[in-house]
């Protein structure tokens, strides 16, 4: 029934929470998972972002598991298309 997901294309490809279930995800997960396994869950999201080119996701990960040095160097390889998609959004 889809009660839980939203589609964001018609392809039926790329799929979201709905916004009111990723924030009880988001406010329980600090009481459901240690530390080590919050940071464990940032890297497996870390590596898939980063595949499938999405950096800023990427970066946000890499902070949230304290790898503060890799999303500083995983950002000055990217810097140059990161301010493309900002120009390019804003110019919408």
């Amino acid at each position: 029934m889809n009660l839980f997901i939203e589609p964001l294309d018609t392809e039926g490809e790329w799929f979201r929470y709905h916004h009111l279930f990723q924030d009880l995800l988001l406010r329980h997960l600090p009481d459901l998972a240690q530390p080590e396994r919050r940071a464990a869950i940032d890297r497996a999201a870390v590596e898939w972002f980063a595949r499938e080119g999405f950096v800023e996701d990427a970066v946000r990960h890499m902070v949230n598991a304290g790898a503060i040095d890799d999303a500083a160097t995983l950002l000055g390889a990217n810097i140059t298309a990161a301010i493309d998609a900002d120009i390019s959004t804003e110019m919408l």
